[in-house]
């Protein structure tokens, strides 16, 4: 009995981590203005897209190439699901991207807000840096989001008056192929667990 109760958490925890590698990754480098955000939407909603307060940076000098930023006091927002789909549908579950201050605020300087759909609001400043001036840049190299959320919109902003932006979007959503997020701490911690009774299995299968 021990055995099999061994055996069958080793299976669990491998599917479990195959399941969490589901998901399809998506960068945006803005080189192409609108046409890369219109792009992904054509493929994954048939072509709604709305962008919010943004402006596309041509040939940018915090970066070194195009970006997207916003434009004064409001938020620049992509809604990435226009559809309003359930919960089973579409989320962004991994988020990566290049951010810079294009004016000294004052204020918080670089926020970055998501909507979960799952209570219906903002998550507000999920990722921010405070008391940067102008012409900070940074990266943020990846956020994994609650896995009882569901991500649907991002906005960045600097709680002030002057413009931030962003660039190399990358965002990882949950359709099938593509890359594959950072698995949720408990099925790593399944897997480990599942690893550890296979090894235990063997031993003692083999005695």
């Amino acid at each position: 009995m021990k055995a099999k109760i061994l055996s069958l958490c080793a299976i669990l925890s491998v599917i479990l981590f195959m399941v969490s590698a589901e998901a399809a990754t998506t960068t945006f480098n803005f080189e192409d203005g609108e046409s890369g955000l219109t792009s992904y939407m054509e493929e994954v909603f048939g072509g709604d897209l709305t962008v919010n307060n943004l402006t596309w940076y041509g040939n940018d000098t915090l970066f070194g190439s195009d970006a997207i930023a916003t434009t004064g006091a409001n938020p620049g927002r992509i809604d990435f699901d226009p559809l309003g789909r359930n919960e089973s549908d579409y989320e962004i579950l991994q988020i990566s991207f290049q951010w810079a201050v294009y004016d000294e605020t004052g204020k918080r300087d670089f926020g970055l807000d998501v909507y979960d759909d799952g209570i219906q609001n903002w998550r507000n400043n999920v990722f921010v840096v405070e008391g940067v001036g102008d012409g900070t840049t940074g990266t943020l190299s990846s956020l994994l989001f609650d896995a009882a959320w569901q991500v649907t919109r991002i906005q960045i902003h600097d709680s002030g008056l002057k413009d931030v932006g962003i660039d190399n979007l990358t965002i990882v959503d949950n359709r099938a192929g593509g890359g594959a997020p950072v698995p949720e701490p408990g099925t790593m911690l399944l897997l480990g667990a599942g690893l550890v009774g296979l090894a235990g299995y063997r031993r003692f299968a083999g005695k």
